[in-house]
């Protein structure tokens, strides 16, 4: 999401999300990208089972009995396979273990997976990640940043990944920006990567048509 303001300035999310959530009108941003998927990105879902789209949630989506419903309209409507249609959430809505832990399970029960997005930052602790059944845990960019820096931190990245791997969790690691970076983490056994290396943000067009130029 962009924010563009009437005198063509672009507004970043980092910038008007926690607003949003200050406001209680975040649920309305979502309810807007899940518009946006499914007109977006329907074709693609259908057309390549591997392709996935993830949908960031904020602690007021996690308790709306309404954001459940809205992305199994989405998965309805799109026919996204189960695994296509995923979700983020951020280790600062896990204060409530057990609420969450509910509303993770109602939505993983419904074939969409669910994603722990800047591990390393906030409040998990190995016992929520064992109690809550993730499909996916995010490596933050601050620990991808250590790797070819030989920071205090970059030990850190070996130890949540081996213990993604121990729960059986799928890896992604953010921020990555160099091939030293990709390579480390596809050495120890990363399973996916996102950052500037591979592409800045895209519109949906071009997305499409990048893959399209791919071949895949």
């Amino acid at each position: 999401l962009r924010w563009k303001r009437r005198d063509g300035e672009v507004v970043m999310p980092d910038a008007f999300i926690p607003i949003a959530e200050q406001s209680g009108v975040v649920t309305q941003l979502t309810m807007r990208v899940i518009e946006l998927v499914e007109r977006d990105m329907s074709a693609m879902l259908a057309a390549v089972p591997d392709f996935f789209v993830t949908i960031n949630l904020s602690a007021r989506d996690l308790q709306s009995e309404r954001t459940l419903d809205l992305l199994m309209n989405l998965k309805r409507r799109t026919g996204a396979n189960s695994g296509q249609l995923v979700v983020e959430i951020t280790e600062r809505m896990l204060v409530d273990p057990e609420r969450a832990a509910r509303s993770v399970q109602t939505i993983r029960s419904r074939g969409i997976h669910v994603a722990i997005d800047d591990f390393g930052t906030g409040y998990c602790s190995l016992s929520y990640l064992e109690t809550m059944s993730f499909d996916a845990l995010k490596i933050d960019r601050l620990f991808v940043e250590a790797i070819d820096k030989q920071a205090a931190t970059s030990p850190v990245v070996l130890h949540i990944i081996e213990m993604a791997k121990t729960l059986g969790l799928k890896i992604v690691a953010e921020g990555v920006e160099t091939r030293e970076q990709a390579q480390y983490l596809q050495e120890h056994g990363v399973d996916f990567a996102q950052g500037w290396l591979f592409s800045k943000p895209l519109t949906a067009e071009r997305l499409i048509q990048q893959f399209a130029l791919s071949g895949d």
